[in-house]
Parts: structure tokens; sequence; C-alpha cells
């Protein structure tokens, strides 16, 4: 348990999480275009309910982040380093994100750049992957070309 919350780390397939989070955020938001490769899949270790919910975030984020209209690409992968299999999933926005922000961002800390936001969202993201998933994840401004999260769990 972390935080009280039970964690329940499974093996699941790629597919069950990306997807259908994509599918879902783009009915909220359809002005928005968001990209993902749909042959792609593996398996993932985790707790599904939780990388649900960061994953939600995290991608609802970038999309907030790139209107009125945009474009988020999603891609996901694995690697292997020192005995262990990694899943890595990479959010690419067309919005722009600055330096500054992502700095702010990769604390971990509540940090909010929406006027009526609670500083909570990015930051049980980041606790999320940083704690039970003994991952990492990574803000990257690039520029005019918007910004870039890469989670390694």
């Amino acid at each position: 348990m972390a935080g009280g919350i039970p964690i329940n780390i499974v093996s699941f397939s790629y597919s069950t999480l990306v997807p259908p989070l994509a599918t879902a955020i783009r009915k909220v938001y359809p002005n928005v275009n968001i990209l993902y490769d749909p042959t792609i899949d593996f398996e993932v270790q985790g707790d599904l309910r939780l990388l649900k919910a960061a994953f939600t975030n995290l991608i609802s984020n970038a999309v907030e982040a790139s209107l009125p209209r945009g474009e988020i690409k999603i891609n996901g992968s694995q690697k292997r380093r020192g005995g262990r299999t990694f899943s890595i999933i990479e959010i690419y926005q067309s919005g722009l994100l600055t330096e500054d922000i992502a700095d702010k961002l990769n604390q971990g800390i509540g940090f909010t750049t929406k006027p009526d936001g609670n500083a909570t969202g990015a930051a049980a993201s980041y606790n999320i992957i940083t704690g039970p998933h003994n991952g990492s994840i990574r803000y990257e401004s690039l520029g005019e070309q918007g910004g870039k999260v890469k989670i390694w769990f």
C-alpha cells in the first residue's frame, strides 16, 4: 500500500491502457488530433487502475495545452536495462511547453498552468509513476514544436 491506496501490480496489455484512454479523451476534445499506432502492443507490469488515472491526466493535460486545434502523438515501446524490462510511453503535444514549466513539472510538486487548476493532477501522475511503479517521468520543452513527456516504468 502506498498512501493508503492498495497497489495491485499485474501483467496487462499496452492496448488496454493507451488506446481506450485516447478514444475517451478524443470524444471530449474532438478538435485535437490524438495519434497512436494501434498495431503496437506489449505486456506491461503495473497497477492498471492507477496507470489509467495517471495517463488520463497526462494525455488530457497535453490535449488542453494544444487547444483549440492541435495534435498529440503517443508512442509506446519497451527496453531492457540492467535485467529489467521498462515500458516507455512518450506523449508529444503541439501546444507550447516552456522550459520553465517543464522544469517545474519535473520536480513533481503541485503546480498548475490552468487558471482554475488545483495543482494535483500532474503531481499525482508523478507519484503514481515514480512511487509504486519505480519509474520516471520527464517533461521536455520542444520550443515552438510543443513539448514531450517521457514515462519509463
